[in-house]
């Protein structure tokens, strides 16, 4: 409820004998009518998402040059590839990881 009037939802409400109170109608006021209800926006109930990658990396530019750092690494360890990749590429290591077992599981 602090929260609330902290942020303009409620009113400040009253301290009576050190603890902070708002009249009753209010309270179910704010219950019945949530803040952003009814705005528009947004999805509507029932309709499809849209379009949605099958994976988070899919059509990654970076995924050509994960599959040529494999390529080349023999038995290097995936952490240690992932490292020499974020430090010539940029981006961190364990993206660089988890780019390295996207190209590793569609190959």
């Amino acid at each position: 409820m602090r929260a609330y009037a902290t942020q303009g939802y409620l009113s400040r409400g009253k301290n009576i004998y050190g603890a902070r109170v708002w009249p009753r109608h209010e309270i179910q006021h704010r219950r019945d009518n949530p803040h952003g209800q009814g705005k528009g926006g947004g999805r509507r109930a029932g309709e499809p998402q849209g379009p949605r990658k099958a994976h988070a990396y899919e059509g990654d530019p970076r995924l050509q040059t994960a599959a040529d750092a494999l390529a080349t690494a023999g038995g290097t360890p995936i952490s240690r590839i992932a490292a020499g990749l974020a430090h010539q590429h940029g981006g961190s290591a364990r993206t660089w990881e988890r780019l390295l077992a996207r190209t590793r599981h569609l190959h």
